[in-house]
């Protein structure tokens, strides 16, 4: 009978049960392991950055840190060549020049300290 169709309904199939149904739990094993690496690499990945992350914000407050304290140095030295006794003071001193030069720069200290702040 060429050309005839008979539907059919397979209960069971030998074949599925011991060749496929076997394969394809060793491939779910598998992708669960895989799975699993790359949750642990995701992880590591995260805890890295957040370490990467405070490094970076640690060097961001070191260099802060830094840049304040050149300064408060630059502002000292600025302050320290501005405010120079001269070397002749030992024999002004006698006459009374001294004491004018120290008023002075006593006076101009004050002045330059209000500034700064």
């Amino acid at each position: 009978m060429p050309g005839s169709c008979y539907s059919v309904t397979v209960v069971a199939s030998r074949p599925v049960e011991h060749q496929v149904v076997p394969r394809m739990e060793a491939i779910k094993g598998v992708l669960s392991d895989i799975l699993s690496t790359q949750t642990a690499t995701g992880t590591a990945i995260n805890q890295n950055s957040e370490k990467l992350a405070s490094v970076i914000a640690q060097n961001g407050q070191a260099t802060r840190q830094q840049m304040i304290f050149s300064n408060e140095t630059q502002r000292l030295e600025e302050a320290r060549k501005s405010f120079t006794v001269p070397d002749s003071i030992c024999s002004e001193s006698a006459s009374g020049i001294a004491t004018e030069s120290k008023s002075a720069s006593a006076s101009a200290a004050s002045k330059s300290v209000k500034v700064a702040v």
